[in-house]
């Protein structure tokens, strides 16, 4: 199966206005691509058309050659996964329970889960660092373990296409760091990863690829390098920044505050 996502032509609105007009991307797997914009750019809309959560007024998504609005649902959270901006579960499941049913896709009645989903949800709290939080009710989580759920509720469902809504706005330095080095490795091998970031020099440490969002358009930039440039920032951010090389050769990115 070849891991691809093309919006072609797509057009979205609230109601009041469009969010998007007439755009048209093309992602593949094994790029870990940085979804970069001001608040309120559509980021997040960007990332609901992609996992099916929003239908566009015009356009088509293409999710691995077919036509989303042509396939089920539950074929769609097959082959997609998100993790969402804000994680909140009203009951008090336990942990082991919500990462659990990120497997309901694959399930083979209705809430029955088989061996493989059990032995792939412990191995995904253990990887995530949140095991030792397997009995434990999600509502009584801070934000940042709850966001912890989140992450390996999407892990859980290995699909070829991951997508991040600010993944680790919530999340201490260590597990951000962890998070999306696993990130990166699934990229590597050979899955698509997007995910929206706030932090520039997090976007340039682990993303392949940058994706800008303003002004109701996309631009996807191919080198990274070019695409995290002063002039660039400036243009999308509106602020000035200075590029820094580390002797590894990371760029950073330092603001310049007056």
């Amino acid at each position: 199966m070849k891991v691809e996502v093309e919006l072609h032509k797509v057009s979205f609105s609230y109601g009041e206005g469009w969010v998007f007009k007439e755009i048209s991307l093309r992602l593949t797997g094994g790029v870990f691509y940085a979804l970069l914009g001001p608040n309120g750019s559509g980021k997040s809309t960007l990332l609901s058309l992609i996992s099916g959560l929003l239908v566009p007024q015009e356009g088509e998504v293409i999710l691995c050659g077919k036509k989303m609005r042509k396939i089920s649902l539950r074929e769609v959270a097959r082959h997609v996964a998100l993790v969402p901006q804000d994680f909140f579960v009203r009951f008090p499941y336990t942990v082991y329970y919500t990462v659990l049913t990120g497997r309901f896709p694959f399930s083979s009645g209705r809430w029955a889960y088989s061996e493989e989903d059990h032995r792939l949800t412990k191995h995904y709290l253990d990887e995530g660092g949140i095991l030792h939080l397997a009995d434990s009710p999600v509502t009584a989580l801070s934000g940042g373990e709850s966001q912890k759920v989140a992450f390996v509720r999407a892990l859980v469902r290995e699909t070829p296409v991951l997508l991040l809504d600010e993944p680790v706005s919530n999340i201490d330095v260590a597990s951000t760091l962890n998070f999306l080095k696993k990130a990166r490795l699934l990229a590597q091998g050979g899955k698509l990863v997007v995910a929206a970031f706030h932090d520039l020099n997090l976007a340039s440490l682990f993303a392949d690829q940058i994706i800008f969002v303003k002004g109701g358009q996309v631009e996807l930039w191919e080198d990274k390098r070019e695409a995290l440039s002063p002039q660039n920032i400036q243009r999308i951010f509106g602020i000035e920044v200075v590029p820094y090389e580390s002797p590894e050769g990371e760029l950073y990115l330092l603001y310049r505050v007056e």
